[in-house]
């Protein structure tokens, strides 16, 4: 393993489930955990959890020294305080089975405590031991519906060869190469990336017949929009057919009217709200990098119904201009279909023409123009080119605030701004929507340190605004704006406030993986307050909204890190 700098930082709440990389995965019975932060083991969601932990048989543990600590694997030594070194591994060998081994100082504990086999909301699990020379090996096995059967398939896991299954799934993340970039890159950082892309990847299951991807497997579990899109930014890196697959597994969920749903499960009924529409982006991005023309007629098609969606459902008082869909009867997520949810954009009622979906939809036309163009489909592109230009005309026009010198949002009722400066107001960078006089201004505010241009740009609400909070989208930094905004900085040519952005945003996930060991959802704008210990939706840490703090091994953080590792800037 000399060769490969692995990732190596423990850290409490990591995920630890078996990947549909490696094999077919199981939504519907969940077996999926997180790992302890003070020892050894991981706390398995089984409703409730069910926490397995190597503990020692004499003293305490002083101090751990993992060799690798993947979302499927790790290989630590154990210091303790007797003066011993004790060594314990886990692996899930399939997506019900773990296995392991530990030396004879260590002991495998669980709780609530069991002797062969235990029933909980997921189904049964059962425990098989067996000594071997300086230690033991065994095996904990998920059966949905029969103690026996779960017992025999620990039996049978607990004889495999656990150094074979530890390869196997170090795999995958060992073959990953940065490839001579020359972007500020951490190998430990960079490989942690790609094992959360492959934690979060699952097997066609269900309704979804494609591989897909989720935001984290514990607590959203779903296919989400823009999530996916996102992840598809870092795996075309990685692997061509699950790039393509993930984005495919999308479309293939539209709904007859042209909808896709802003979050799909193998199972159930779909949400009726979309979320941020930048799917033609990923394809593109995808098409662009592997030149597969089947795989983007495909995708043409289902895109331009995803656009007639929008303006047959997002302009209900029909000037042009589209408006998300908001949930004032919610109080954590006003409007989810943005994917800021708890944005103060939307804590005053009623419809406003959104900044961030007009431009999201100029974009994707562009982008459906060259596609029609690669298609060989010239009066399509000509089309396309023509409604984009359209909309961005009614931007510039009624969304554009020429005394602040920033785009926001507008009441359909009263016409007036809704001047809050937020990351949306930067979105038609983006979108190449401002002539470059306005671009420029949009520039001067991203890069005011007192506005945007903080230690961790860019904060989703400026800091001299009265509602700036660490709370989610109420101030915090999300990578994955950071990534959108840094293209479009690119596009217009700013490359040097492109390439501080994004030197800014790869050193403070590196950071924080460092810390704790983590790739988190989204970061305190200042680069002080850990991000675990972010308000979320109104709680901190653990205490946030819906009982979630901030999420720890995030899909689309770390698909940022992998696409700017190899961005050409």
């Amino acid at each position: 393993m000399s060769e490969v700098r692995w990732p190596d930082m423990w850290g409490e709440g990591l995920l630890f489930a078996f990947s549909g990389v490696d094999g077919d995965s199981n939504w519907s019975h969940h077996f999926v955990g997180s790992l302890l932060g003070d020892r050894p083991g991981v706390a398995l969601h089984c409703r409730p959890d069910v926490i397995v932990s190597f503990e020692p048989r004499q003293g305490e543990i002083t101090a751990l020294r993992p060799r690798y600590v993947l979302g499927d694997a790790f290989e630590m030594d154990v210091e303790l305080s007797t003066g011993v070194v004790a060594q314990c591994c886990l692996a899930f060998s399939n997506w019900q089975t773990l296995v392991g081994r530990c030396s004879s100082e260590l002991e495998l504990v669980t709780a609530p405590a069991w002797r062969e086999t235990i029933q909980n909301a997921c189904g049964h699990l059962a425990l098989a031991r067996e000594r071997e020379a300086g230690g033991t090996r065994w095996a904990l096995a998920l059966h949905p519906t029969t103690a026996h059967l779960a017992l025999e398939l620990a039996h049978k896991a607990v004889r495999l060869p656990v150094e074979s299954v530890l390869r196997e799934r170090r795999s995958f993340v060992g073959r990953q190469s940065l490839g001579g970039t020359t972007a500020p890159t951490d190998e430990r950082t960079y490989r942690k990336c790609v094992s959360v892309l492959k934690v979060n990847a699952l097997s066609p299951e269900g309704r979804i017949a494609r591989r897909w991807t989720t935001p984290d497997r514990w607590p959203h579990r779903h296919m989400w929009l823009w999530d996916s899109v996102f992840h598809a930014f870092g795996w075309q890196y990685l692997n061509q057919r699950w790039a393509q697959e993930l984005l495919l597994a999308l479309l293939e969920s539209q709904e007859p009217d042209g909808r896709i749903p802003l979050s799909v499960k193998p199972e159930g009924e779909n949400p009726l709200q979309s979320q941020p529409p930048i799917i033609a982006q990923g394809v593109w991005d995808v098409f662009e990098r592997h030149g597969d023309a089947d795989f983007l007629e495909a995708c043409y098609e289902p895109l331009g119904r995803f656009i007639a969606w929008w303006f047959a459902e997002r302009d209900r008082n029909e000037n042009g201009l589209l408006e998300w869909w908001k949930d004032e009867r919610d109080e954590l997520c006003h409007c989810g279909e943005s994917g800021m949810d708890n944005s103060p954009r939307f804590d005053q009622p009623g419809l406003d023409e959104a900044i961030d979906l007009n431009s999201y939809v100029v974009r994707e036309m562009n982008l459906l123009a060259r596609m029609a163009a690669a298609l060989g489909k010239r009066d399509e592109e000509q089309q396309w080119r023509q409604r984009a230009a359209e909309l961005a005309g009614l931007v510039n026009e009624r969304l554009w605030n020429e005394e602040v010198g920033l785009y926001f949002d507008r009441r359909a009722t009263d016409g007036e701004f809704v001047a809050i400066k937020t990351c949306a107001s930067l979105a038609p960078l983006y979108a190449g929507i401002p002539p470059f006089e306005r671009a420029t201004r949009l520039v001067e505010h991203l890069t005011n340190p007192d506005e945007f241009w903080t230690p961790l740009p860019v904060p989703s609400v400026a800091v001299d605004e009265p509602t700036h909070s660490d709370d989610m989208w109420r101030g915090s930094s999300w990578l994955n704006y950071n990534y959108l905004i840094y293209r479009g900085l690119l596009e217009y040519g700013f490359r040097d406030e492109a390439a501080e952005l994004r030197r800014r945003t790869m050193v403070q996930i590196q950071h924080w993986y460092e810390q704790r060991g983590a790739i988190y959802e989204f970061y305190d704008c200042q680069a002080a307050v850990e991000p675990y210990a972010l308000h979320r939706k109104g709680g901190a840490g653990t205490e946030g909204g819906y009982g979630m703090g901030t999420v720890r091994d995030l899909g689309w953080t770390a698909a940022v890190y992998i696409a700017l590792a190899h961005s050409a800037e």
